[in-house]
Formats: structure tokens, sequence, C-alpha cells
């Protein structure tokens, strides 16, 4: 989460928020995805985390991630600024 906030500006509370204005919800996206992949925590786990999502919402989060690298250059363009940060 640390460099998702570093990178979008946001902060963590506002990444565990509620709410689903896509400048925020994307960067949460993206620490689901983030936490599903590269944490050997359970789906459960990372929802919790993230502000008591259920393991449903972290598994939709993760495939919609995972769609934006395979098909969107300019997402994954960004994807690989988060990494590589």
């Amino acid at each position: 989460m640390e460099r998702v906030c570093a990178k979008t500006g946001l902060t963590p509370e506002q990444i565990r928020s509620e709410t689903k204005f896509v400048d925020i919800l994307r960067p949460r996206q993206i620490c689901h995805y983030l936490g599903k992949n590269r944490t050997k925590k359970s789906l459960n786990d990372v929802g919790a985390y993230f502000g008591n999502k259920d393991h449903a919402t972290v598994l939709n989060s993760s495939k919609r991630i995972q769609n934006f690298i395979d098909t969107e250059k300019e997402f994954r363009d960004y994807w690989n600024d988060i990494l590589n940060d």
C-alpha cells in the first residue's frame, strides 16, 4: 500500500475508505491485486486489511487489474512505474 499511496498521493485511510470514485477505487484495486499475488495472506485477510472488503471483492479487483495489465498499454506503463519505484 505504501508504494501505491506514494505514487498516487492518497493516504492509507483513503485507500481503505468506502468511496467508489475511480481516483481511489483503482489504486485500491491495485492494492488488492498486490495483496493477493504478492503475499501469502488469504483473500479474506487481504480484504479485511483494506477496509473490511470480502474475499469476492478482492478476487474481482485482482481480475480487473490483471485485465488492465494484459490489455491496456497506458495502464501497463503505470503499473510498471508503481512496481519499479
